[in-house]
């Protein structure tokens, strides 16, 4: 079977400024578990790290994000959080 690809406007991205966040926060706003992917401007992306097995649709604000300020242009799928530091992530 051929596969497609799917964009939705239901992928999004939250810009945190202030407040903390707890990983099951974080959690429930990608999708399940998350990894970290810092950007230029020292701000981080948290990202669906099974994003892509589990087919979620492709997040055109936050890919184009990750081409302007990542380390490495990447198709990013699903919502995505973006925080100042990673202190703003308890773990608690």
């Amino acid at each position: 079977a051929a596969q497609t690809e799917r964009t939705s406007m239901s992928a999004t991205v939250e810009h945190i400024t202030e407040g903390t966040l707890t990983l099951a926060d974080v959690q429930e706003k990608v999708g399940g578990y998350f990894e970290a992917v810092k950007l230029k401007d020292g701000r981080y992306m948290l990202v669906n790290e099974d994003g892509v097995l589990a087919g979620l649709p492709l997040n055109k604000e936050a890919t184009q994000l990750m081409a302007e300020l990542g380390p490495y242009p990447d198709r990013i799928v699903g919502n995505v959080v973006v925080v100042p530091q990673m202190g703003v992530v308890s773990t608690t």
